[in-house]
């Protein structure tokens, strides 16, 4: 019988906070991302890095039209498709 698999989520929230190349990977993946926006709109693009419980880079059009370009054009999720991100929508709360 296999055994059970229990995760230390701890141990891998340590992992992924100090692990460098994780985060430089989340970086690249970030300003290609970035990178695709800015070839779709002539706002601003913008990446910001930080660290939670694990790296993250968030990229925002900065403008307050941003989030027209988005909802019309779908910015930065084509852009992100591009990059070789999956896509999808996210996923419903229970009420």
């Amino acid at each position: 019988m296999p055994k059970l698999f229990v995760a230390d989520s701890a141990g891998l929230a340590r992992y992924l906070k100090s692990n460098k190349d994780m985060a430089a990977a989340v970086g690249r993946h970030a300003e290609k991302v970035a990178a695709g926006a800015r070839d779709r709109t002539d706002l601003p693009v913008e990446t910001d890095e930080r660290v939670t419980d694990r790296a993250v880079v968030d990229v925002t059009i900065t403008h307050p039209a941003g989030a027209a370009e988005q909802a019309k054009h779908g910015v930065l999720t084509q852009a992100a498709a591009e990059a070789g991100l999956e896509v999808r929508p996210p996923k419903r709360r229970r009420r």
